[in-house]
């Protein structure tokens, strides 16, 4: 997952030099009407047990159903943002910033988030959305600017309001909010939201325990190491947006790619085998090496690579 000219972009490393806003003709340009935009959302987990460690096949296929349209309008959109930033297709970017531009003038995301699931599903959007659009933001018009990031600065403030009234954990669910609301605080200078991600981050980073493990992603059983993962991501990308160095974030990283390798440390604390990890949810391990070169986790994504994971803007 190459990220340095992204980080650029979106403001967050000064490294390299973006794209300019190429000269095009819209009438030429081939792009699919995007997916209709999803306004309020009505969803539920998929998870059997207490510790949402079993997942519930019947239920499973219903979240899987639900949950298509948002799939389908990310992973287009990102594919076709990740064409125009790594092999200059214009016409694809032009497209993905219209799908996005789209979806920001119909207020996508913005009506009645029906249950808990709901808010989990429209911040993890959120964060794709607004990090692939900073591959392509030198495309948009001054207007669609406006537009689209007049809607992501609403759906970051509503992602931090919600985060701040609900009585839960602060587990995986809190990082990734942390990270969509820092990505579009970070794109929109907004110091409130960037603060906001930044006392997010401190407070995981306090999470870590003796042995690098986030107890709160312990216990859940046999996915103990896949929500290490997930949680992982959010933390490492947003350590780049914040240019935020901590030994308990290395600690965290050491322990989670040493338990790919590895699981018996992370079977023992949980209790029970791991399942295996998917390729994709690993695909933070390539913004953690532009923080942190690393020649042993660099030989061990090299025969995985290309890695692409939607919810942190692709590949």
């Amino acid at each position: 997952m190459p990220l340095l000219k992204l980080l650029y972009c979106v403001g967050l490393v000064i490294t390299t030099s973006c794209s300019t806003s190429p000269s095009f003709n819209p009438q030429v340009q081939k792009c699919p009407p995007p997916f209709s935009p999803i306004i309020s959302l009505d969803i539920h987990k998929f998870y059997s047990d207490k510790n949402n460690s079993i997942i519930d096949e019947k239920l499973k296929a219903e979240y899987d159903l639900i949950k298509k349209p948002l799939n389908n309008f990310l992973n287009k959109m990102v594919k076709m943002a990740d064409a125009f930033f790594y092999s200059d297709k214009n016409e694809e970017g032009i497209c993905a910033n219209t799908w996005i531009y789209s979806w920001a003038k119909q207020k996508a995301l913005l009506g009645d988030m029906k249950t808990e699931q709901a808010y989990y599903e429209r911040k993890w959007m959120l964060s794709g959305i607004t990090l692939a659009y900073a591959k392509i933001r030198s495309l948009a018009t001054k207007e669609e600017k406006i537009v689209i990031e007049e809607w992501l600065s609403t759906l970051a403030q509503l992602t931090m309001q919600h985060s701040q009234e609900v009585n839960r954990s602060k587990n995986n669910h809190y990082y990734w909010e942390g990270l969509a609301v820092g990505a579009v605080g970070r794109m929109t200078n907004n110091k409130i939201l960037l603060d906001w991600s930044e006392h997010v981050f401190d407070q995981a980073m306090n999470d870590v325990g003796k042995e690098g493990e986030l107890p709160l992603e312990v216990v859940r059983g046999q996915r103990a190491l896949h929500y290490h993962l997930f949680a992982s991501a959010p933390l490492v990308m947003l350590a780049s947006i914040l240019h935020k160095d901590s030994a308990n974030l290395t600690r965290l990283v050491s322990f989670t790619f040493s338990s790919i390798k590895n699981s018996s440390v992370i079977s023992k604390m949980a209790g029970v085998p791991q399942e295996k990890p998917l390729n994709h949810n690993m695909a933070w391990l390539e913004i953690y090496l532009r923080l942190y070169p690393n020649k042993e986790i660099e030989q061990f994504l090299t025969p995985r690579r290309p890695l692409a994971y939607s919810t942190l803007g692709g590949n």
